[in-house]
């Protein structure tokens, strides 16, 4: 566990994190290289790209059955494949800041580096928090 000021940071596995910062809790890149975490009171689960390492559908629904009122924050590209679950989702872009409990959570980039020649390059977004 990791803590910077105020903000606290639980690493599930691979790429899978619970922050809290100040009153928000969001669940971010819930995805298959680690068991789905067993969280509840969550209020955003943020998505930075569409891989099955940080966006798995079946671990999305199991912590939407959990947390039924939580928001699901990302881009575009990850919005169509949570619309085969029916999950609705905040569209952010790069460079964008939306508010929520107090918390700004901005945008960065755009694009997923690139891993090989033969592997496409998808949209990809980090996250920051109030700056941080």
């Amino acid at each position: 566990m990791l803590e910077y000021r105020s903000m606290k940071i639980t690493k599930f596995g691979h790429a899978c994190l619970l922050i809290e910062e100040g009153k928000l809790r969001i669940l971010m890149d819930p995805g298959n290289f680690c068991a789905t975490p067993d969280v509840a009171d969550i209020d955003v689960i943020l998505i930075t790209h569409e891989h099955d390492d940080h966006c798995f559908l079946a671990s999305i629904k199991t912590v939407l059955e959990k947390n039924p009122r939580a928001e699901i924050i990302t881009h575009e590209a990850v919005g169509k494949k949570l619309a085969t679950i029916g999950a609705p989702y905040t569209p952010i872009k790069d460079g964008e800041t939306i508010e929520r409990k107090g918390v700004l959570i901005s945008s960065h980039g755009s694009q997923h580096a690139r891993i090989h020649q033969d592997i496409p390059i998808l949209a990809n977004t980090g996250f920051r928090f109030n700056g941080k």
